[in-house]
């Protein structure tokens, strides 16, 4: 055999070593990149577990502070509770910036920021489906839209009242009672307090199915 040949035998052997050396790092860079792909999905689904917990948590602890004034038995008259019960169920930092837009709900830029912060609180709700299984994510989304719709009717409910005092106060025979009447007032405090029963019902389902002991648990299984 010549030297040629033995140098071509060569050659080709390194280049079939070196083509198996690539295709073999290819192959674990492959399935390094797989690895913590699916490392950083999961610190993402913990990271957003945990942020969705906080959030609804930090709800159930301003319905829990606001409770009685929710679910007490309600009188037949216009309800004037509204500012106080508003800043009850905003008070903490994931919606205290809803806080200005109850003194003066039709001006901006505070009328703006609570229909984006509201509407921010309704994706969550949506959100807490996708992150959480079974009933959890479920009762959780629930829970958050109705919230959402209280804070909304007592908003409403908030524009009415001041639309009633500028009607009595711009015909001096018109007292607060005379303009309720007149701009049914009674029909719009029915949704607001239907609303209540409503979030009071979510709230009671989260509570009979022990929900913060579940949802802890599916965070550390993640």
């Amino acid at each position: 055999m010549s030297v040629e040949s033995i140098v071509n035998i060569i050659t080709s052997i390194i280049m079939c070593v070196a083509t198996v050396v690539s295709v073999v790092i290819a192959v674990i860079a492959i399935k390094q990149t797989k690895i913590q792909m699916e490392l950083s999905n999961k610190n993402n689904l913990f990271s957003n577990r945990v942020k969705g917990y906080l959030i609804i948590k930090g709800l159930l602890n301003l319905y829990n502070q606001n409770k009685k004034d929710i679910e007490e038995e309600k009188e037949d008259k216009i309800y004037f509770k509204v500012d106080p019960l508003f800043y009850g169920l905003i008070n903490n930092s994931y919606l205290e910036n809803m806080g200005t837009v109850i003194e003066e709900p039709l001006h901006d830029p505070e009328h703006k920021n609570f229909l984006t912060s509201l509407e921010k609180l309704k994706n969550q709700a949506e959100k807490m489906r996708f992150l959480f299984e079974n009933k959890i994510g479920i009762y959780a989304k629930n829970f958050i839209l109705k919230y959402a719709d209280v804070l909304m009717k007592l908003y409403q409910y908030k524009i009415l009242i001041i639309k009633m005092r500028e009607y009595s106060t711009t015909y001096p025979m018109v007292d607060i009672k005379k303009a309720a009447e007149d701009m049914n007032e009674i029909e719009n405090r029915k949704e607001l307090f239907k609303a209540f029963e409503k979030l009071s019902e979510e709230y009671k389902l989260l509570n009979n199915y022990d929900f913060e002991t579940k949802i802890i648990e599916e965070i550390k299984l993640n």
